[in-house]
């Protein structure tokens, strides 16, 4: 759920600022590194940002310029979210951009082995909270 998150808000990103040209996605499995990686490219040949704008690009509530908003709308809170999510699940964003060119974004997650998965389920149920008690007439 949280990778189709990211992918949906990088993806509607590179197609809203880009209004001629295309937008690239390219997904690669590398299973010979340790943990597994799964990578996400998104290239688009929009309007691009340059290497000041990119210091705030993972920043809540801000835009690259004021046009941006003007133009384009959002609140400036999408790229924040997506790299908070990959962060949560040891991954992250990377962007490269150039103005009037466009842009690259680079999503690394490592992946878990399905006998991973199971340790981990198996670890979260057995520190689940205990029930909470019933609620009834209290007894005499």
């Amino acid at each position: 759920m949280r990778i189709s998150q990211i992918l949906g808000n990088l993806l509607s990103n590179a197609i809203k600022f880009t209004d001629s040209g295309s937008v690239t996605l390219r997904i690669k499995l590398d299973e010979m590194t340790a943990p597994a990686t799964l990578t996400v490219m998104i290239e688009d040949t929009g309007v691009g940002f340059d290497e000041a704008q990119s210091a705030y690009l993972f920043s809540r509530f801000h835009q690259a310029d004021e046009t941006i908003s003007r133009r384009f709308g959002g609140t400036g809170l999408g790229l924040a979210i997506c790299q908070s999510l990959a962060q949560m699940m040891g991954g992250e964003v990377l962007a490269t951009s150039e103005p009037s060119v466009g842009s690259s974004f680079k999503v690394v997650f490592p992946l878990l082995r399905a006998e991973s998965i199971a340790a981990y389920d198996e670890r979260v149920t057995t520190h689940e909270r205990a029930p909470a008690p019933l609620c009834g007439p209290a007894s005499a």
